[in-house]
């Protein structure tokens, strides 16, 4: 392996330690924000509703976009690998339009739903 390509897949590895970070952030948030909705059911204050709502909004959204750029990774990775690999690059980039796909509905499930008391899927 050339110094490289040991450098090139390091960069890698760290993006994927930075993405692995923000999703557990972004766990937490979700978390958070589900404590924020039982307040809500216990005192029916409808701002505590409100604050869980903003938060499930922006785990959804901040989701999305790190779909996108996993779409984004995958396609590139698509493009450049080899003929005889082409095919299981395929199958990933394809995996990650379904995660895309997922991610949209949901959004849309929340944006038509308000009144749903639950955390959206990450």
């Amino acid at each position: 392996m050339s110094n490289e390509n040991f450098e090139q897949e390091l960069k890698e590895l760290n993006i994927e330690d930075f993405l692995s970070a923000i999703f557990i952030v972004l766990g937490i948030l979700s978390i958070y924000g589900d404590q924020i909705q039982k307040k809500y059911i216990r005192t029916k204050n409808y701002e505590y509703q409100k604050k869980a709502d903003n938060i499930f909004d922006f785990v959804l959204i901040a989701t999305f976009f790190l779909y996108i750029f996993f779409l984004y990774r995958n396609y590139k990775n698509y493009e450049n690998a080899r003929e005889d690999r082409k095919y299981i690059f395929k199958v990933r980039l394809l995996g990650s339009c379904f995660f895309i796909v997922g991610a949209l509905c949901t959004i849309y499930f929340r944006l038509e739903n308000k009144k749903y008391v639950g955390v959206p899927e990450l």
